[in-house]
């Protein structure tokens, strides 16, 4: 008799038990919900989705901006992510502006979280962008002391200084690479410029990256950028290599005392110098004098060496990330760069032909020029930088947008999904900086659908830079589908780059500073073009690091003006 051939029963055996624990995976997570829970994409993982962590695998991964922002298109202003418990995750402007308010639904910083990051924002030290008090003596003393450095009226007296640095780097790349041909790598010259700018606007020190091809600053501070999101998208692999250090590990751990030296040279630097002029309201200045509010004593010399490094990091990587991400918008689109041109010729701007070289660059400039602040804006919503945003955490029971939230529950506000949801923008993966202007051009596109945000740029010369980020004059209460009912927000809060409210991002002002002159430096010169190595839109896209660095460069040619018309 023919043996039965029963090679199939450890499959079927597999795939019974696989659907047993999807069914227990789902009425395990149905049972532990509260009543009214938002919805929730399927989980990543069934086995971990058992624990209550069915969406770890996402929250681990380096591109995990995208995983949110797709959630939210498909899900609303508010769905419920699972890691370790559930994470409420808010997209709906109205909603996220009612959490980073100080009214009823105002909700802090999730400081457990946020100290995860302090190893390597400041080596493991307090510093008060990590505190989640905002009554204590950390964040308020650190917060109103550093106020003075990032006025307007202290930019503009620091304005010359970003020029000049601004300028040499125009002139270092006429030289270099007009006369040779080669493309310039982005993202390596703006890390080095941004770099120079602060090591001069916040502690008088001369980093001299703008000189070397190869800055050890920049260099170990993108390796540590990528080590990082390396280490969140294989957590384990992190844990087994701190428990048995390999070569990697030893090699990470060089890096760390490599850049905590060069962070220290800083420190020393600022700290020789002794007790800083009443009149000298820099960063570097105002640290050392910096005393707590309930004692008048001055802070441990740990935080203050903690709260420069944070502030350094924050006040060139993030600015460089965002002119390397608007000069790629921008060379990517001909006609964007023409009409900039335009709008800068009309100025005394441009680098015209045959005519006298064009005027240098003044502090009005900044907000004189409507459809180059619209490009901008446009820009920074398609690559935030702050992509992941911020976590707080629910102080007692409440109600969001219709649902019940737990008191203690984590709160997350990714501001790149809110920017990019299909909810809150029109197309939001096009390129479109008509979003932001109050009127079509010539030959314009149609009216946008209704849920689009649709704003002004009123920047003037008479303006300070950021008027325009203070009062649009466009529809003041455009709409936001969410999944109860449209919710109205006033035009400037329909996007936060910088988040907002009590904790803001104190450098936003210098931010903008920093990269219109950049960006109008190289604009009112240089004409710009892709290099073909950077291939398709779609393959630079997939190479963000949580938006803040690439695994590769985007090298872009250049062109005189002065050699070419518009």
């Amino acid at each position: 008799m023919e043996a039965v051939n029963r090679d199939w029963l450890p499959l079927a055996a597999t795939a019974l038990a696989g659907s047993a624990a999807c069914a227990y995976a789902m009425y395990h997570l149905k049972k532990r919900a509260p009543k009214s829970m938002p919805p929730s994409p399927p989980p990543l993982n069934w086995l971990l989705g058992l624990g209550g962590s069915g969406h770890a695998p996402a929250f681990a991964r380096p591109d995990l901006h995208r995983y949110l922002t797709e959630w939210a298109s498909k899900l609303g202003g508010v769905y419920v992510l699972y890691i370790k418990g559930p994470f409420y995750v808010v997209t709906d402007p109205f909603l996220v502006n009612q959490v980073l308010s100080r009214g009823d639904m105002a909700m802090p910083k999730h400081e457990g979280i946020y100290r995860m990051l302090d190893g390597f924002l400041a080596f493991g030290l307090p510093q008060f962008f990590s505190s989640s008090d905002e009554n204590g003596d950390l964040w308020r003393g650190y917060r109103k002391g550093l106020a003075p450095c990032f006025s307007l009226d202290s930019l503009k007296k620091s304005f010359p200084k970003v020029r000049a640095c601004t300028e040499k780097m125009v002139s270092m790349w006429e030289t270099q690479y007009f006369a040779t041909g080669e493309a310039v790598p982005i993202d390596s010259w703006m890390s080095r410029a941004t770099l120079d700018i602060i090591g001069h606007l916040f502690y008088n020190y001369d980093f001299n990256a703008l000189d070397s091809e190869h800055n050890e600053f920049v260099e170990a501070m993108h390796e540590n950028l990528v080590a990082l999101s390396q280490s969140l998208s294989d957590p384990i692999g992190d844990i087994l290599a701190k428990l048995f250090p390999t070569a990697k590990a030893k090699q990470s751990a060089a890096r760390t005392e490599r850049i905590k030296a060069l962070f220290t040279a800083v420190y020393e630097a600022v700290k020789s110098r002794g007790d800083p002029p009443a009149d000298d309201q820099s960063v570097g200045a105002n640290i050392m004098r910096i005393k707590k509010p309930s004692t008048g004593e001055p802070f441990p010399e740990e935080t203050v060496f903690a709260t420069l490094c944070v502030l350094l990091i924050g006040g060139y990587d993030t600015t460089a990330s965002t002119c390397m991400w608007a000069l790629y918008d921008i060379a990517r689109q001909p006609d964007v760069q023409k009409r900039i041109a335009q709008e800068l010729a009309g100025a005394g701007l441009l680098q015209v032909p045959g005519q006298a070289p064009a005027r240098q660059l003044e502090w009005a400039d900044l907000a004189a020029f409507p459809y180059f602040n619209a490009v901008l804006k446009e820009s920074m919503r398609l690559h935030t930088t702050a992509a992941t945003g911020t976590v707080r955490v629910c102080p007692k029971n409440a109600m969001l947008g219709g649902w019940q939230i737990p008191k203690g529950s984590v709160v997350w506000l990714p501001f790149h999904a809110m920017h990019n949801s299909i909810h809150n923008f029109s197309a939001p993966e096009v390129f479109d900086p008509e979003r932001w202007l109050g009127q079509l051009p010539t030959g314009g596109k149609p009216n946008p659908t209704p849920n689009t945000v649709h704003l002004h740029a009123t920047a003037t010369a008479a303006n300070p830079p950021l008027a325009e980020n203070k009062a649009d004059s466009g529809p003041t209460h455009p709409s936001f589908a969410t999944p109860h009912g449209d919710a109205r927000v006033p035009p400037s809060k329909a996007m936060l780059p910088f988040s907002d409210g009590s904790r803001g991002c104190i450098g936003m002002n210098l931010a903008y500073v920093d990269a219109r002159t950049i960006l109008l430096s190289i604009l009112s010169k240089f004409w710009l073009e892709l290099d073909p190595s950077v291939g398709p839109h779609d393959k630079v896209e997939a190479s963000q690091v949580m938006a803040l660095v690439l695994t590769s460069g985007i090298p872009i040619k250049l062109r005189l003006k002065s050699h070419a018309p518009l």
